[in-house]
């Protein structure tokens, strides 16, 4: 058995899970409760929730780590789609201390009853949560599923993302960023973006290259905050498939 195969089996069983849960769900709390945050271009969300219209919410995977902490999701529900490998498990089970619900995506399998539920989730209200790189990647690269749901509901795409001043930036396929307590810290919401309820396939892919360059544009404007430069910064971005 490989080492990773090994791993993933302490991680999946309960006592390992639990205590990896109440590390993240620990470890998280500090950095935020400890870092002085600031938060940019809130407006436009908090007036569509007092409206009583939910919106779907996106942020690339790197930048899960403080995303769920960048509102107050006990007052507004909240669903997130997450993946079923292990450390997504942990993320998720870390989450729902937030308030947050989860519905779970296979990776190998078709998400067809998950995706109904989401839309029903959001035809009850809810804020839908959307990594567009997960769950393994590329990096920064759009897969469809995002832009598709939201046509299917009709609902505007929010970027989310934040940044920090002292931070790890992981060697992962996700590029994770890590924040350290007692910091300084920015949520930044991006401009709300409508799509077609019926597009082609040239114009789902226009609407995903939009979508990319408005997130990324997101992350670098939040690091510049900082002073951080992206790696990713001068790197080209192949058009997506569909």
């Amino acid at each position: 058995m490989r080492l990773r195969q090994r791993l993933n089996r302490i991680v999946q069983s309960g006592p390992a899970h639990r205590l990896l849960v109440w590390i993240s769900s620990s470890y998280l709390t500090l950095v935020y409760r400890t870092t002085q945050w600031n938060s940019l271009g809130f407006e436009e969300f908090a007036q569509s929730l007092k409206d009583g219209t939910p919106l779907i919410l996106v942020t690339w995977h790197g930048r899960l780590s403080m995303v769920p902490y960048a509102w107050d999701w006990r007052a507004w529900q909240f669903t997130v789609l997450g993946f079923d490998h292990p450390a997504a498990k942990v993320m998720g089970d870390t989450v729902r201390k937030l308030g947050i619900h989860l519905l779970p995506l296979s990776r190998k399998g078709p998400n067809t009853g998950v995706l109904r539920r989401a839309v029903k989730a959001f035809r009850a209200g809810h804020c839908i949560g959307v990594t567009p790189d997960g769950p393994m990647g590329p990096h920064m690269v759009m897969k469809p599923g995002t832009v598709e749901l939201a046509a299917i509901c009709g609902a505007k795409i929010v970027p989310l993302t934040f940044s920090v001043k002292r931070r790890f930036v992981l060697k992962t396929w996700d590029r994770f960023v890590l924040p350290l307590p007692f910091n300084r810290g920015v949520f930044v919401m991006g401009p709300a973006q409508s799509v077609p309820r019926k597009m082609s396939p040239d114009e789902l892919l226009d609407q995903m290259e939009r979508l990319r360059a408005t997130m990324s544009r997101l992350d670098e404007a939040a690091d510049a905050h900082f002073g951080h430069v992206q790696s990713t910064q001068n790197q080209t971005h192949p058009r997506p498939k569909v």
